[in-house]
């Protein structure tokens, strides 16, 4: 390895070691799942477990890792859905493609969700760029939100009293939010079996809300800024054959009230068509928040270089288990 190469893995070195000191400040939002809370998405990834970071071999990777666009050898679109708990939809599309021979990629996101009082939109652009054995990735996020514009009628609050509703329903606090993230990930592979992969979520991530409610004689929050928590992952990829690789993250702690996670993955890969996965996850802190899934996947070649891959994961988890679909075309 050239002495290039040398000094610029010391400096990201460096970077890795400053960003995990910055998390260990105290954060002013909890693990408590809240504003734009990373429910992981897309449907292969969940159903290795949510173990993706030293993968990250496919349109995914703008999401999970945007080390990985520089390894993915075509242009690749997806599309992913989620229903959380039976109670929020999450969607998903992402855009990648290599650039100069795959020494370089860059990517892109765009992540909704909404319910009926609640709306989030986060948009990011990710690039990356491939070091021989080491690949680098930066991605930049946009965040949007929108809150308290859901109609609230009479008629769904009989059991109080006509002064009580028109009491409520002159507080109900409305309001928007902007803000912006940092995403900053790597993927080393010493030889065609092992990566070892690096995500760091959200270094500096602030978010500036905005509230009023609906009685303007009334006081509500007003203007103020949360920072989203910084999240490390750190992982590693064991391919056992050309058709079966194993995966393993673990994700530390970094403030007071959340919980060191671990997550596991399988993947096999049957008649190059077929796909298998299992996963799971570990709450070290809170056994009951443990989580077992498990997925298929399909790649299905159309013509001339266009192929597509229909997947689907099935988590089961203590409030409610859920469903991952997603599609991507490969051209």
């Amino acid at each position: 390895m050239n002495k290039n190469c040398t000094n610029i893995k010391t400096k990201l070195l460096a970077i890795i070691f400053i960003s995990v000191s910055l998390s260990c400040y105290a954060q002013e939002l909890s693990n408590i799942p809240g504003a734009f809370v990373d429910i992981g998405l897309g449907a292969r990834p969940i159903a290795m477990g949510g173990a993706f970071v030293s993968l990250a071999n496919d349109v995914n990777s703008v999401i999970w890792n945007p080390a990985g666009i520089s390894n993915i050898p075509n242009k690749q679109i997806g599309f992913s859905f989620a229903n959380q708990f039976g109670l929020i939809n999450y969607h998903s599309l992402a855009f990648t493609t290599p650039l100069n021979n795959m020494v370089d990629g860059v990517g892109a996101a765009i992540i909704y969700s909404e319910d009926e009082a609640f709306k989030e939109l986060t948009m990011q652009v990710s690039y990356a760029r491939k070091f021989e054995n080491l690949s680098v990735g930066l991605s930049l996020k946009y965040r949007h939100a929108t809150f308290g514009n859901n109609t609230l009628k009479e008629e769904d609050y009989v059991v109080f009293t006509k002064e009580e509703i028109a009491e409520g329903i002159s507080n109900q606090v409305k309001g928007n939010a902007n803000g912006y993230g940092i995403d900053f990930g790597l993927i080393y592979s010493p030889n065609e079996r092992i990566n070892f992969g690096l995500m760091i979520r959200d270094i500096y991530s602030p978010v500036y809300w905005s509230s009023k409610l609906s009685d303007q004689t009334k006081k509500s929050k007003g203007n103020y800024t949360e920072q989203i928590p910084m999240e490390t992952v750190v992982g590693s990829l064991f391919k056992v054959s050309d058709n079966f690789i194993v995966t393993a993250d673990y994700n530390p702690s970094l403030i007071n009230d959340q919980t060191n996670k671990v997550r596991t993955g399988i993947e096999g890969k049957f008649f190059d068509i077929l796909f298998i996965r299992g996963g799971y996850q570990k709450y070290f802190q809170n056994h009951f928040e443990d989580k077992y899934i498990a997925g298929l996947g399909l790649h299905i070649k159309i013509y001339n270089g266009l192929s597509a891959n229909v997947d689907y994961a099935y988590m089961i988890e203590e409030i409610a288990n859920s469903h991952r679909f997603s599609l991507a075309l490969e051209f």
